[in-house]
């Protein structure tokens, strides 16, 4: 079987749309809860970058830095169902 190399034009817009959500998405703050302790993530990260032992804190550092990466931040609920969105871009 032949293979065909398939050239991209990456100034076309919908693969500039789709690089700046990847982008996007790997600055955008994550916060999770689990075990009675707040998580931060950046990204889609596995490990965390920080914990706090309340929501408010959790949020209040996410949203410094989702403001600093005019980026995302995402509030969890403990099923995994997204409890609040900010958009900071």
């Amino acid at each position: 079987m032949k293979r065909t190399l398939i050239e991209t034009d990456q100034n076309h817009p919908a693969i500039k749309a789709y690089v700046a959500a990847i982008e996007l998405g790997s600055k955008s703050q994550y916060i999770r809860f689990r075990d009675g302790i707040w998580f931060v993530k950046t990204g889609l990260d596995k490990s965390s970058i920080k914990t706090f032992k309340t929501l408010d804190a959790a949020k209040a550092y996410a949203e410094v830095n989702a403001k600093q990466a005019k980026a995302s931040m995402f509030v969890f609920t403990a099923d995994g169902e997204i409890a609040e969105r900010k958009d900071f871009n």
